[in-house]
């Protein structure tokens, strides 16, 4: 609300080129950068597809966990899961939005991934 008052709007093309500039000064030529997940599709900027991306974990699948899983995945990222409720990681990986991997235990999420993200 204070961006609105003063006039101030930043446009999504913008923000793109920030995170593109950030992953390139920090080495990450390989990331891709979730800028918008919705329903109808995900909007990301594959900065180099030299390689495929290296998986991402993602512990605790709740209201919000689940959405953001979702965005990786669709954005490409290969994910290692776990969650209290078994049930929630098989749901997601029957969506079949991309490779899900249902670990045993956290500390298999973390050995398996470089990035865990913790919800």
């Amino acid at each position: 609300s204070g961006r609105r008052a003063l006039g101030w709007r930043m446009p999504r093309l913008h923000l793109a080129v920030l995170a593109m500039l950030l992953s390139v000064a920090l080495g990450r030529a390989s990331w891709l950068t979730c800028l918008s997940c919705r329903a109808g599709g995900v909007a990301a900027i594959a900065m180099s597809a030299a390689h495929a991306p290296s998986p991402r974990g993602f512990i605790g699948l709740g209201i919000m966990g689940k959405g953001m899983a979702r965005c990786l995945l669709r954005a490409g990222y290969p994910l290692h899961v776990w969650t209290r409720n078994a049930e929630v990681s098989a749901a997601l990986q029957a969506e079949g939005l991309g490779p899900v991997t249902i670990a045993s235990s956290p500390a298999e999420v973390v050995r398996a991934c470089d990035r865990t993200f913790l919800m």
